[in-house]
């Protein structure tokens, strides 16, 4: 999974799914669920800002990605 949006540490800002470090819950407008590590992350990325809209469609991009993914292995199965 591409990820353009790293801390210093180079590591992604969010994850899909819930495990440590990234454990702090946030959903898009569109309904999909990513964690991030940092309790600041809305003083980093404030609602409405660009970044938080950049980093969102992201988030969802890369969700609907994943989806995509497994309905042409699940169609392959059948």
């Amino acid at each position: 999974m591409k990820d353009y949006y790293f801390l210093p540490s180079s590591d992604p800002i969010y994850a899909l799914s819930r495990s440590y470090p990234y454990e702090y819950k946030f959903t898009t407008e569109r309904g999909v669920n990513f964690y991030v590590k940092s309790s600041k992350f809305e003083q980093d990325y404030p609602l409405g800002s660009v970044q938080r809209v950049r980093l969102e469609k992201q988030v969802e991009k890369d969700y609907f990605t994943i989806l995509a993914q497994n309905c042409r292995l699940e169609i392959q199965r059948q």
